[in-house]
């Protein structure tokens, strides 16, 4: 065998030593869980009132021209 198979063999196999279905499938659920959980984290709305503020204040005169 040539120096990449020995390579690639032995990172095969120190992964599946390292790890497991129970940790993968742990890891999977986590992910799912953090997915889930992700919405409901608080957001910081000011911006939004800052639009609305500026929005609410009155159109001024378009035919009145200051140059």
């Amino acid at each position: 065998m040539n120096w990449f198979d020995n390579i690639s063999i032995r990172a095969a196999t120190r992964l599946a030593d390292r790890t497991s279905r129970r940790s993968v499938l742990g890891s999977i659920g986590s992910a799912i869980a953090g997915g889930v959980l992700l919405p409901l984290l608080p957001v910081d709305r000011t911006f939004a009132q800052e639009a609305a503020d500026d929005a609410a204040e009155p159109m001024q005169d378009p035919m009145q021209c200051d140059y």
